[in-house]
Order: structure tokens, then sequence, then C-alpha cells
């Protein structure tokens, strides 16, 4: 198997299962997807189809029921606590529709925070955040807080916050959802960026046709089943 293969995120029939009183539901049924570096990968579907219980599950927020999910080309979901946290603090990015940026921290601070939680030093950290603010077109507001941006603006914070620790895999939900159409090709275009120059691994949860047009590859999430 290539490098190329070893570095990509890859969930094998994978099901998620959920109880509503005696009801039950399956959210996921034997998804199985695989994702390399340098792919973004759209994944649509309707609304509570199941799109981000798959990212939390590709993101080992959450374990499955039933499958595998393997990072690195190894299994992953069935590692202790401990063990899952430090592959999401070191090997996953997170995007929200909301920015959940700290409204008393400076858009710098914010972007040093997951690397300070890294045990990252404090200088090495402020570089990497001053390094990733200025490609997202930041530079100037370092000393900004949230409150002082524009919607775009906190997006964009965001996005480096993701990128802090260098990981390998980036899980985006709805990315663009809460933005209005030009900001959201401009947070698209800085994530496809990010993609082919730094060579992630991307899954993108995502309602816009257009948006979905400009990635590798799109799949339907429906009645818990990937196609």
């Amino acid at each position: 198997m290539s490098d190329k293969w070893r570095d990509a995120i890859e969930l094998r029939k994978v099901t998620r299962v959920f109880y509503q009183g005696d009801r039950k539901l399956e959210v996921l049924r034997k998804a199985s997807l695989c994702v390399v570096t340098g792919e973004a990968v759209g994944l649509r579907g309707p609304s509570g189809s199941g799109k981000s219980t798959l990212l939390h599950v590709a993101g080992l927020l959450e374990k499955p029921d039933e499958g595998e999910v393997l990072i690195d080309g190894r299994e992953s979901s069935k590692l202790a606590d401990d063990a899952r946290t430090q592959l999401r603090r070191h090997q996953l990015g997170f995007i929200y529709q909301f920015h959940h940026l700290l409204p008393e921290f400076t858009a710098l601070e914010n972007v040093m925070l997951p690397q300070i939680i890294a045990r990252t030093g404090k200088s090495v950290a402020g570089e990497r955040a001053r390094v990733l603010l200025d490609r997202v077109g930041l530079g100037t507001r370092l000393a900004h807080r949230p409150g002082q941006l524009s919607g775009g603006e906190q997006q964009r914070v965001a996005v480096a916050r993701a990128l802090a620790n260098r990981p390998k895999i980036l899980l985006a939900d709805e990315p663009t959802g809460n933005l209005d159409p030009e900001s959201g090709i401009q947070i698209l275009d800085l994530l496809l960026g990010f993609v082919l120059e730094d060579g992630l691994a991307a899954i993108i949860a995502t309602h816009n046709q257009k948006i979905a047009e400009r990635l590798s590859r799109v799949l339907m999430l429906h009645d818990g089943c990937l196609t």
C-alpha cells in the first residue's frame, strides 16, 4: 500500500444506532469511505440524514456500534479515551458551521490555544498562529477579538485554528452554511488551497450544490447508506 493511501482516513462498514424509547434508529448503515491526501470529498444528504454523525464518528468523537475507523492505516475507534483524544488533537482538524471562537481572546490567541493545549511552547505557537492567520488573509487583524471581526473573518480564524496542530485530516460540517455566498466561496477557496498545498484529506458536509461541484467527488448519505 502506498504512503498516499496510508495517510487516508477510512471508514469500513460503520453502523451507528440511536434509540428513541423502543424505536431503533440506524443513522449509519455499514457506511464505507476512504479519503486520501490532497482530496476533498463532499458529503451531501437531507437534514437529519446523519452527516454530522458520520463526521463525529470519523473524528473519533463518537464510537461506531459496528465497523472500523482507520486513521493513518490504524484502527482507531476502539482505542482508549486518552489515545483517541491524542489522535484528535494532532491528526484531526474540525471546522463547524458556527466558528465557536472564544470571545475574550484575540484572533492570534484563538489559534494559539489548541497548540498550547498540545503542549507547544508559546513562542512557537504564536509564530505558527501568525503564519496561518496571514495565509487566511488576516495578518493585520491578529489583535482583534471575534466581536471586532465580520462573520467571514471569524470563520477564517476558525479555519486557521483547525490547522494549528498540523493535522492530516480536515473534517468540516457545513463550514460555509452561516455565511453569505461570496464569503462562503472565499472560505471554500481557502480550504481547497490548504488541502492541495498541505496534503490534507478532507471531508466537507454541505447542502450547497455550488460548493459540492468544486470538490474532488461527492458522496450522498440517504437512509444511513453512503452512495
